[in-house]
C-alpha cells in the first residue's frame, strides 16, 4: 500500500512539473506574433499571469491564448502579487545591465488595458512617489484597494476600478 501511494505522488510530481514548465518555456520569438495589444475584451478566462523565462515580458494565459501584456528588455521583472479578479498587477523593475545594487521600481500594470499606471498614479494619488512601494487589498466593502507609502513612510490607500 505505501509502495503504491509513493507511486502515485510520484507520478502527481512529474505531472505537476510538465504542467509548470510548459509556462515556463515560453520564449519572445513565441510571444512576437501577439504583439501589443492596446484593448481586449477577455471572453474567456484568465487562468495565470507570469513573468517569462527571459524576465523581460509579463504574460497572460486563458485556456486557448497567451498574450504579452508588458515588456521592458531594459530590465529584469518580477511578479510580487496579483488582483483575485485578474485586472491587476505589481512587477518590481530592476535594471539589467548594471552590476552590484539595484534600485527596485514597484510597477503598477493594467492587465485588460496592458499599461503601466505609475504616471497616472502620481497624477490622482496624493504623495505618491513613482516607483516606491505599493501592495493590494481589500476594503471593508470588498473593493480592491492600493496602499503606498509616502516618503516619509505614511500609507495611503486609493480603490482600484
Amino acid at each position: 500500500m505505501k509502495a503504491l501511494r509513493n507511486y502515485c505522488n510520484l507520478i502527481l510530481l512529474f505531472v505537476l512539473f510538465f504542467s509548470i514548465s510548459s509556462f515556463s518555456q515560453t520564449t519572445d520569438e513565441d510571444m512576437s506574433q501577439y504583439g501589443k495589444i492596446d484593448s481586449i475584451e477577455f471572453t474567456e478566462v484568465i487562468k495565470g499571469v507570469y513573468v517569462d523565462k527571459s524576465e523581460h515580458s509579463l504574460i497572460i494565459a486563458s485556456g486557448s491564448f497567451k498574450s504579452l501584456a508588458y515588456k521592458d528588455t531594459s530590465a529584469v521583472l518580477q511578479l510580487i502579487e496579483v488582483t483575485k479578479n485578474f485586472k491587476w498587477v505589481i512587477l518590481i523593475s530592476m535594471p539589467s545591465d548594471i552590476d552590484g545594487r539595484a534600485e527596485t521600481t514597484y510597477l503598477l500594470i493594467d492587465i485588460e488595458n496592458r499599461d503601466m499606471y505609475n504616471d497616472e498614479l502620481e497624477k490622482i494619488a496624493e504623495k505618491y512617489i513613482s516607483g516606491s512601494d505599493i501592495y493590494f487589498n481589500t476594503s471593508k466593502n470588498g473593493k480592491t484597494c492600493l496602499t503606498y507609502s509616502d516618503k516619509n513612510g505614511k500609507d495611503y490607500t486609493i480603490e482600484l476600478k
